[in-house]
């Protein structure tokens, strides 16, 4: 799944796109194979988010450390994808303060780097930004998850292959903030 070139749909940060095209709807759908993609079922109502987003996920990964995003996205009828927002999470940053977070968000502190150990399942809480984003009926949520986001973050030094694991024993999930 790690792919260098994955992200370059979004030639900014978190803001939106560049500072002289702050409102183009940039289409998600040229980064898809760069990732793995998980999409709801057609909407038959809408969907109000605000707030939070957390998204929990096992992984196993060659690299000594990786680099996670996710990005949510609102698909339309016709197929177009269309960015809400994003987060990202270093493996080596995983730490996750108890006392400061709760379900759905997640206080990464940044303070100390955690091993990643080569082949070993490790449990992530990525913090995707809040916002707030109505979703129509016949549209659909989109989740996109790879290990790169250029240009936004260098490519790693050292890149690996990455294992998602979801089942039984490593159970994934997205927790919405919904109204």
């Amino acid at each position: 799944m790690y792919d260098p070139t994955a992200g370059s749909s979004i030639p900014i940060d978190r803001e939106g796109p560049d500072g002289f095209l702050p409102y183009a709807p940039l289409d998600q759908r040229f980064d898809e194979p760069h990732g793995l993609t998980y999409t709801t079922p057609v909407l038959k109502r809408p969907l109000h988010l605000a707030g939070p987003t957390e998204l929990r996920f096992w992984a196993v990964t060659e690299a000594s450390d990786m680099a996670w995003v996710g990005r949510l996205v609102d698909v339309a009828p016709d197929g177009s994808a269309r960015m809400i927002t994003s987060g990202w999470l270093r493996a080596s940053f995983r730490r996750v303060d108890p006392k400061r977070s709760r379900d759905g968000a997640p206080y990464l502190p940044d303070d100390r780097q955690l091993p990643v150990t080569i082949g070993q399942e490790i449990k992530y809480r990525m913090d995707i930004w809040p916002i707030a984003w109505t979703l129509k009926p016949g549209h659909r949520l989109r989740l996109w998850l790879s290990s790169s986001d250029s240009p936004n973050h260098e490519p790693l030094p050292v890149a690996g292959r990455n294992l998602i694991l979801h089942d039984a024993v490593y159970p994934s999930q997205l927790i919405l903030g919904t109204r």
